[in-house]
């Protein structure tokens, strides 16, 4: 609930020019993922007698497309990011410095600092993985219901499998996540100090919690992948066998799509564990500025 309100907090600041972004992040997601169709069709026409060149200048427009909204995503995110949150910054530091406490202030600040970064950097990649798997399914359905269904079933218990076995996993790479933040915070108390001792601790707890953090990784990064060479292989095996006319565009197309959503399902460990830490963030820094 507090992750929500602050990004509707942000985008009321600028409702237009978070919306000509998203725009832009949308059309470059949804024109990036179907390439690999255009690019499956243009090469069935250009092995076809006549050839056909139709789709090689569809394919040639989606990537000018894709080259335009590419480039202006780049060049304008940040700076309406930028100024939202220098503008933000400005008015926390106004009307908190003088009347309330310092760590109400650094709260205020840390918090438009953690909610306008999300938007920036993370949101993009969260929404991308997601369609990027809603397309990609779009297409093996379809391409199912030209061959055989089991193509998408095994996809989907594939997807199904990697993130029901890697839930434990993931949970506890949030509470590192979480509990990492916390040491972080302590570290200019710990340095001041001036105990050797101390700071020894500080940072084997900091050391531990890295590698704690990375064996965790390597665990998720194992399953899902070990899970997606067998979805792969028998996804393909399958679209030999069951069409009954088998394209060279068609089975690049298919692979790709596979390949991709496999792709994809490994980095939505990634978004959840994001979503969950930037959600853990907020909450935290709202409960301090209730302490304060």
């Amino acid at each position: 609930m507090y992750t929500v309100k602050e990004i509707g907090r942000i985008f009321k600041r600028a409702p237009g020019k978070i919306s000509f972004i998203w725009f832009l992040d949308i059309i470059q997601i949804i024109v990036g993922n179907c390439t690999y169709i255009l690019i499956g069709l243009a090469i069935d026409g250009l092995l076809e007698s006549p050839k056909n060149y139709s789709f090689t200048l569809i394919l040639i427009i989606a990537e000018i497309i894709y080259l335009i909204s590419a480039y202006m995503n780049r060049k304008y995110d940040t700076r309406i990011y930028s100024r939202l949150k220098m503008n933000q910054k400005l008015e926390y530091y106004e009307t908190n410095a003088s009347s309330s406490t310092l760590s109400v202030a650094q709260y205020r600040l840390q918090l438009v600092e953690e909610v306008i970064c999300f938007l920036e950097f993370e949101l993009f990649n969260i929404v991308s993985t997601f369609l990027g798997i809603l397309i990609s399914l779009g297409y093996l359905f379809y391409i199912s219901t030209q061959t055989s269904f089991v193509v998408i079933v095994i996809e989907i218990v594939a997807l199904i499998i990697s993130l029901g076995s890697t839930c434990k996993v993931r949970n506890k790479i949030i509470s590192y996540e979480m509990e990492e933040k916390n040491v972080t915070e302590n570290e200019r108390d710990v340095i001041g100090s001036l105990s050797q001792n101390r700071y020894f601790d500080f940072l084997k707890c900091k050391r531990l919690l890295d590698v704690s953090y990375s064996d965790l990784d390597a665990r998720i990064f194992l399953v899902i992948r070990a899970v997606q060479i067998v979805s792969l292989v028998l996804s393909t095996i399958s679209v030999l066998v069951f069409s009954k006319v088998i394209l060279a565009g068609v089975i690049y197309t298919t692979i790709t799509y596979i390949y991709s959503l496999n792709e994809d399902s490994l980095e939505v460990n990634n978004c959840l564990i994001k979503i969950a830490g930037f959600r853990d963030s907020v909450k935290r820094i709202n409960e301090k500025l209730k302490e304060t």
